[in-house]
């Protein structure tokens, strides 16, 4: 189990499910801790109808509602749901997982961006609040706020956070995000809606 996890967190994803393959298919283990990350693995490799068997056998296996495995399963469900766009089950599931977690960052994050995607902009809004709260040093979320204010017409609202966005110290997640340079495009966008050459 802890040799596949270390070589998922490598990237080496066969190498995990040849773990995860003897453990759970060969010697029949019960673990839903397992089951969990076997269906991560099969999310990775876009195989998400297997994927979702995996997960929802974890939460066969697992009796109690509130462990870290049921977190982890029905966070990743939801996430599956939502890359379908069926966002009704994706809150669903994430409503679930918030019960077991209810601060966890990246499950903030997850249904952040699900109201986002819906058009529930106020609700986008309160949250991405919530993870300027949990982690005020990460200028991904000042971002998405500043967009989701932008489609509130909340216009300086939204310049005040992609200012934000440009003067706070790079992270590396925000690389692949190209953050700056987005930041200032969008910038570009409210000043010529304000009329502001």
């Amino acid at each position: 189990k802890y040799l596949g996890i270390f070589y998922a967190k490598n990237g080496q994803t066969q190498q995990a499910y040849n773990c995860y393959d003897i453990l759970i298919n060969r010697m029949h283990i019960k673990d839903p801790g397992a089951y969990c990350n076997m269906g991560r693995i099969y999310m990775t490799m876009h195989q998400d109808s297997t994927a979702l068997k995996y997960l929802n056998e974890a939460l066969q296996i697992d009796t109690s509602a509130s462990a870290p495995s049921s977190f982890i399963a029905y966070e990743d469900i939801g996430l599956i749901y939502a890359g379908h766009g069926d966002y009704k089950t994706a809150f669903n599931c994430y409503n679930k997982a918030m019960k077991i977690y209810p601060y966890d960052e990246g499950l903030y994050l997850n249904i952040s961006n699900a109201y986002m995607a819906t058009k529930q902009y106020a609700n986008a809004i309160n949250d991405y609040t919530m993870l300027i709260r949990l982690s005020p040093d990460n200028s991904l979320y000042y971002f998405k706020r500043g967009v989701a204010e932008y489609f509130m017409n909340n216009l300086n609202t939204a310049i005040n956070d992609f200012e934000k966005t440009i003067t706070m110290p790079g992270l590396t997640s925000d690389q692949a995000y190209n953050l700056r340079s987005r930041a200032y495009y969008n910038l570009s966008v409210i000043y010529k809606q304000q009329g502001n050459n």
